[in-house]
């Protein structure tokens, strides 16, 4: 993309997470730069796994959104899934992970986005079905509520968080990343970068949806594209429409 070459966009994930948009980066001619905001952690408590242990028996779906949800889920169940279990994803990525760790996937959402796998699995799968969500800690609910809506029987469970890296002093400045554009994938990555940035320069920030969007002003700064679908592709339509 003739738009990208040469831009140098600043990635602030998770650092497990950043090197499959940074190579997908380089492919279009655009220059990565990594600077992590966040970082995740698994929730491991005896009452979360006494919360599986009773629930799985009464399970028709597992549903998970993202491959950390698959990873800290098969850290507290790594016994083989019951036969009847089926599994949902969001996207190829996950489903890859769900596969090699769960053995199997049996409906993946290309959408990309919570919301949508909840809508596309409330059409698909037939009531009564009891579904076991696997999401972060803060997580908004749009997957459940979208099931919910669709007359199915939703169980959430929180197995990791998400949290902003820590404060930072002294702070680098964003002059010095050298980057001129700014993709931000979550709230909490906002929040991040705040703590371990000084802005003395204007970039151009791009969203990933609106919580995210919400974030970056609620933070007194300006967003120049927020994205019509939540992934990275959604991303490099709105720096596009924006250049």
């Amino acid at each position: 993309m003739r738009k990208l070459s040469g831009q140098r966009i600043l990635i602030t994930r998770a650092k497990e997470d950043c090197a499959s948009w940074a190579a997908q980066l380089k492919r279009l001619g655009a220059i990565p730069v990594i600077f992590p905001c966040i970082e995740c952690k698994a929730i491991e408590t005896g009452k979360l796994r006494a919360k599986l242990a009773r629930e799985l028996p009464q399970t028709h779906w597992l549903v998970f959104t993202s491959r950390r949800g698959v990873d800290a889920f098969t850290t507290l169940h790594d016994k083989p899934l019951a036969e009847k279990l089926k599994v949902a994803v969001v996207g190829p990525a996950t489903a890859q992970i769900a596969r090699t760790r769960l053995g199997r996937v049996d409906f993946i959402s290309e959408n990309g986005t919570a919301a949508s796998l909840g809508e596309e699995l409330g059409e698909k799968i037939a009531s009564p079905s009891r579904l076991l969500i696997a999401v972060a800690e803060n997580a908004d609910e749009k997957l459940e509520n979208a099931l919910s809506s669709a007359g199915k029987e939703c169980v959430r469970l929180d197995l990791y968080r998400t949290m902003p890296k820590k404060v930072q002093t002294p702070r680098k400045t964003v002059s010095s990343l050298s980057a001129t554009n700014i993709f931000f994938a979550s709230p909490s990555a906002v929040t991040g970068l705040i703590n371990q940035v000084e802005l003395d320069a204007t970039p151009h920030i791009f969203t990933i949806g609106p919580s995210t969007t919400a974030s970056v002003r609620a933070a007194g700064l300006k967003v120049t594209g927020e994205a019509n679908q939540s992934n990275l592709q959604g991303l490099l339509e709105a720096f596009i429409c924006a250049n």
